[in-house]
């Protein structure tokens, strides 16, 4: 097949573009450049297939995937491997289990999958997993996997023309599909899927843009004057940028905002007679660029995990040109020492210096694998003194803490809480006392039941209190979709989901069992309005039931606070205002302000914590740890903490006060 080194041009705009885009420069859409690699892949690799197909009469497949193999896992597995040795060092134990699991699939070229299982509600944060980017990896390596068998088949028994036809069918069908999937048809069918993780990582979703390069096989040769291809390039170039400038990744991606790049980086492609439009691909620098794009695709982003985890904050623009050079050494000498050595037969049989390289890379790529395995062998143990530290607080704190929940519809049946674990004792639960209350909410819900148990515990034993968990958002072990409890009644396969959800819903029977309402939901004025929006509608209906709001303390990202003091060795790391997603010491009047009827106790977490200062004034340390892991979940800790300060301020004896009033 003839060199067009302007293609290498166009892998170069892709990689810098995804570059500029994970290093924290203003390229809101520089993700596409990956939808760019996909198209090249499809043009490229289908010509190959296409040309040795009809000038063969037969395709070698052994020779096609030996090929691939020594272009893609040499690179890769030495990145893997460096990788998990720093993942090692700088990460807690279950990120690292986690980067280890999605280093395997990366192997198997799975990573697309397992990423798309891994999403949902607890999914952690996409900067600290360091083979997320493999994902396209995976994506790619199933299309070489597929698409020659496919394309060798209908080459062969439908000739030329059927072969295009069918290939255009097929790209069709892939983009309808993730439309589909887009629109709630997965859903609606009854496969209850996040539509956006699925569309993202999956390959059948993804099959329409290869099938925009194959397509481009149909047009060679059909346009002669050079001022055409002039005028494509052009085109092309200009809708490569608004592509990069134009998209952002709150979108729905890739839908119809995916023909941007990938029609844009076709056009270039099919401006192949170019002239003009072709003296910046074709510089030699930006060739060269090009030539290692792979390998600078796959050293960026654990560069950026790693080197974003240990700062613990965000990326400036001094941190984006380190990430940037660092990104060029490391990946400048694994190509010259590792892939360009393994990838060419050819390479290193005429000289002294090549045969070294050759011997050079394999002894890197054993190199890298030694620690690796010691890792994984459990042979080198890191230093876990920040994660002993929190055990032996949730230890101590688990000691004093009643952990027993109550189910509203099954009485002594254990919910998991976060961190600690949940002893089932039923005779503790009792439906008979003067006050029973009844928690709802999201994954905070936990917390709030277990701190006003604990904080009641006396009048629980007595008899005199009784506090019921009705989660609308897990039930046996199951996530629940608590999105859907502002429309119920609803569906669900999850039979105690439903069941929890019908009798929410039935506001005169919660009235009959209940007394109190606890509200315990993160950032209730937003992702936890719907808690708020219930509790109103409740007490509209039956006005004697007392509502009692749990505040929301703060929601941090990208890192959680735990892995915030780990990298920095101090609780003090998790108060860093930079991170901070929601901080709100104006949350209670602006509730008051939206729900103007409705009479509630604000349970003010924030203020007993952090007083009237800022975030960084925050006590958030119990037993020489912080009393939250994530970004928000406040653990078993947090409750000794705060219903102590809660008795010292007076909140407790105004709480007594409030469910005493009639």
């Amino acid at each position: 097949m003839t060199y067009r080194s302007e293609i290498d041009g166009l892998r170069a705009v892709a990689i810098i573009a995804a570059m500029l885009f994970h290093f924290g420069f203003a390229l809101p859409g520089g993700f596409a450049g990956v939808d760019m690699f996909f198209v090249i892949s499809g043009y490229l690799i289908t010509r190959i297939i296409r040309d040795e197909t009809l000038s063969l009469n037969r395709f070698r497949f052994g020779r096609f995937y030996l090929r691939r193999v020594r272009r893609l896992f040499p690179s890769l597995f030495f990145v893997l491997c460096g990788s998990l040795v720093c993942g090692w060092i700088l990460f807690p134990d279950d990120l690292f289990q986690r980067s280890s699991g999605a280093g395997i699939a990366a192997v198997f070229s799975l990573s697309n999958v397992y990423f798309w299982a891994e999403a949902g509600y607890f999914d952690a944060s996409s900067i600290v997993k360091p083979f997320l980017h493999t994902w396209s990896l995976s994506v790619e390596e199933q299309y070489y996997l597929v698409w020659p068998s496919f394309l060798v088949l209908l080459l062969t028994k439908t000739g030329q023309r059927n072969t295009a036809i069918i290939v255009g069918g097929v790209g069709l069908l892939s983009f309808a599909a993730g439309q589909f999937v887009f629109n709630g048809g997965l859903s609606m069918m009854g496969w209850h899927v996040e539509p956006g993780p699925t569309v993202f990582f999956l390959t059948p979703f993804r099959i329409f843009e290869f099938a925009i390069g194959a397509g481009l096989l149909c047009l060679d040769g059909r346009f002669t004057r050079q001022w055409l291809h002039e005028v494509f390039c052009l085109i092309g170039a200009l809708i490569l940028l608004a592509s990069f400038f134009f998209l952002h990744e709150d979108m729905d991606f890739p839908s119809f905002n995916a023909f941007l790049p990938t029609i844009g980086t076709a056009l270039i492609i099919l401006g192949s007679k170019a002239r003009y439009g072709y003296w910046l691909l074709k510089l030699p620098p930006v060739t060269w660029m090009g030539r290692i794009s792979y390998t600078l695709y796959i050293v960026h982003w654990p560069l950026v995990v790693f080197y974003a985890f240990r700062k613990a904050g965000g990326l400036g623009p001094i941190d984006g040109v380190i990430l940037f050079v660092a990104t060029f050494v490391i990946a400048t000498v694994i190509y010259y020492l590792v892939e360009k050595p393994l990838r060419y037969d050819e390479y290193g049989k005429t000289s002294l210096f090549g045969k070294w390289q050759k011997r050079a890379g394999l002894t890197a790529i054993i190199l890298a694998l030694l620690p690796a395995v010691a890792v994984q062998a459990g042979v080198l143990t890191p230093d876990r003194s920040a994660q002993r530290k929190m055990s032996g607080a949730i230890r101590t704190a688990s000691a004093t803490t009643d952990n027993v929940f109550c189910d509203m519809l099954v009485p002594g049946v254990a919910k998991p809480g976060l961190g600690q674990t949940v002893y089932t004792r039923s005779s503790d639960c009792r439906n008979d006392a003067g006050t029973r209350l009844l928690t709802v909410g999201n994954s905070h819900e936990p917390h709030g039941y277990r701190l006003f148990r604990n904080m009641f515990i006396e009048d629980v034993r007595s008899g005199d209190l009784a506090i019921d968990f009705a989660s609308s958002h897990v039930q046996n072990g199951n996530e629940c979709d608590f999105h859907k409890l502002d429309a119920l009644p609803f569906r669900s396969s999850n039979k105690p989901c439903t069941r929890t959800a019908g009798f929410l819903n039935d506001h005169a029977g919660v009235a009959e069992n209940y007394d109190v309402l606890v509200v315990s939901a993160l950032r209730p004025l937003d992702v936890g309005r719907r808690y708020l929006d219930y509790a109103s509608a409740l007490q509209t209906a039956q006005p004697d039931i007392k509502i009692i709001v749990l505040g929301t303390l703060v929601d941090i990202s990208p890192y959680r606070c735990f892995d915030l003091v780990l990298a920095k060795g101090e609780n003090a790391a998790c108060l860093n205002p930079d991170l901070v997603v929601y901080y709100n010491p104006d949350e209670e009047a602006q509730i008051r302000e939206a729900y103007p009827a409705l009479d509630f106790f604000y349970f003010d977490q924030r203020q007993l914590l952090c007083g009237e200062g800022g975030y960084p004034e925050c006590d958030i340390v119990y037993q020489d740890a912080p009393i939250f892991r994530d970004y928000h979940h406040l653990i078993i800790t947090a409750t000794p903490k705060l219903i102590g300060l809660a008795e010292q301020e007076g909140s407790v004896a105004r709480l007594r006060a409030y469910l005493a009033a009639g």
